[in-house]
């Protein structure tokens, strides 16, 4: 009998090639940035990179009217995010085949992982098709093209659980993956404020701001766009489906509210970009297609009732999810925990002697007594000491 190092029940020992991918793209991503600093400091001017790594396979600026046809039949090779999205769907797959070995593949049903892979599929129709082709002439398409990319994909994406992978296998063999998930910084980057203040200052800044007209006018601003929305949406949404082992995990309230107040702002910018009159300064717009005011509109509108009626869909998404959970799975809400206490309150004085209808690990409520004014000022002191304990347990 061999021994394989590994403690019982740890995860099987996997191939080391898919961290040494991981190191590469790392290594090649601080490569790139430190030659954009050496050639700003000498002065070089143009891309560090072609453009051809970002989009192949089309001109920008030149491109034929989008009919009905080219819509599904005009492509382009989008090799830097395509070969993100590869390395992301070959690390899932590994650590599910891990996962899968160790007898916990339950925690990964199948509509887990279709989502997962659904996110990336959505993440290359997005950077892929001719919604990408036509993204930087039509303001339309490029509108649609965030919708996919600070919304859709990511929720996909989060709702496949990747962090919770990750954990899983890193830390059955000794890893700190759960530790470092949990530390401050996380706690602070993964925070309900700082997500849904990253989420406002993408879509506003986007589209509100100068940087809309550098967006639509270069390739590589363009591309790092995508990143920022992609990143930005992936921090949103593990607040609101993830469950993942982060620091921060919202009631079904909470997450419902964090949904519609990203709302507000998704309804804020198509407003002003609907009634707006000053054109973009896109590349190259073609005479074919909407007028620059009547494109920039267009995109207003889209945002509008688009990005709302994504947001109203995965709300209502949401809650049919929570409300088809056993009642012992759900988190219960601050709502819920004082109509808990009040029921609780309630029972109490009726059944105060054999203790029905106290929280467990909870001060018992006492009963009330015969003066009736003094019952009134007891209840209200005991309810303060219920919540009280009940903050000091959470």
């Amino acid at each position: 009998m061999h021994e394989t190092g590994d403690a019982p029940g740890a995860l099987p020992r996997g191939p080391r090639w898919p961290s040494a991918l991981v190191g590469l793209v790392v290594l090649g991503a601080a490569a790139l940035a430190v030659t954009a600093v050496v050639r700003s400091i000498i002065g070089v001017s143009g891309p560090v990179l072609p453009y051809s790594i970002c989009r192949s396979g089309h001109l920008v600026g030149e491109l034929p009217p989008l009919t009905g046809s080219r819509v599904l039949t005009s492509w382009q090779f989008a090799p830097l995010a395509t070969g993100l999205a590869l390395v992301a769907g070959v690390l899932y797959a590994g650590g599910l085949r891990r996962v899968g070995a160790s007898g916990r593949a339950a925690i990964w049903p199948a509509w887990r992982i279709g989502s997962f892979y659904a996110g990336l599929g959505v993440l290359l129709v997005a950077v892929s098709s001719s919604i990408a082709v036509y993204d930087m002439s039509q303001f339309w398409c490029h509108m649609i093209q965030h919708l996919m990319l600070i919304m859709a994909a990511p929720a996909l994406l989060v709702i496949g659980r990747p962090l919770t992978l990750v954990a899983t296998v890193s830390d059955a063999r000794g890893g700190r993956t759960r530790r470092i998930l949990r530390s401050w910084p996380v706690m602070a980057l993964t925070s309900p404020g700082v997500a849904l203040g990253a989420y406002a200052a993408a879509i506003v800044g986007a589209h509100l701001t100068k940087l809309t007209d550098d967006v639509l006018s270069n390739v590589w601003s363009n591309q790092l766009e995508h990143l920022v929305y992609l990143t930005v949406g992936v921090l949103f949404f593990w607040l609101v489906f993830g469950d993942e082992p982060i620091p921060w995990h919202l009631s079904m309230p909470g997450r419902v509210l964090l949904l519609m107040v990203a709302m507000a702002v998704d309804t804020f910018v198509g407003v002003v970009l609907l009634e707006s009159t000053k054109p973009l300064a896109t590349i190259a717009h073609p005479g074919w297609g909407l007028n620059p005011i009547d494109d920039l509109q267009a995109g207003g509108a889209i945002m509008w009732v688009g990005g709302d009626g994504l947001m109203a869909a995965m709300a209502i998404g949401l809650y049919i999810a929570w409300a088809r959970r056993p009642a012992e799975t759900r988190k219960a809400s601050v709502f819920e925990r004082v109509r808990t206490g009040l029921q609780a309150e309630r029972a109490t004085s009726v059944t105060s002697a054999s203790g029905a209808g106290v929280i467990p690990g909870s001060t018992p409520l006492p009963a009330p007594t015969s003066d009736a004014m003094d019952t009134d000022d007891r209840e209200l002191e005991a309810y303060n000491r219920w919540l009280a304990d009940l903050n000091r347990r959470r």
